[in-house]
């Protein structure tokens, strides 16, 4: 079974999230801040939210594969980044 992260502030988006994506082969791991989430945690797939109360999601996901692309297969991992800013430039970042 894959486990998929979801780091989204909005709980009904959260919850709507895992409800859309949900089967058997999928569980799912829910935070809602960047500082509930533990890079060690294992997971297969990271949904993230870009606009944290505690955080900027483009920097917390620089900042954690820096940190541990050498000690785990953190940035073998697919992150899937959400936001609902209009500035291209912003997400044009992380690609």
């Amino acid at each position: 079974m894959k486990t998929i992260t979801i780091i989204e502030d909005d709980i009904a988006l959260n919850n709507g999230i895992a409800l859309a994506l949900k089967n058997n082969e999928y569980s799912f791991t829910h935070h809602y801040r960047l500082g509930d989430f533990d890079p060690n945690e294992p997971t297969d797939i990271i949904i993230l939210d870009i606009n944290l109360p505690d955080g900027n999601g483009f920097e917390f996901l620089k900042k954690s594969v820096g940190l541990l692309i050498s000690q785990s297969s953190f940035s073998q991992r697919t992150t899937l980044k959400l936001t609902k800013s209009q500035d291209w430039n912003l997400a044009r970042t992380t690609i």
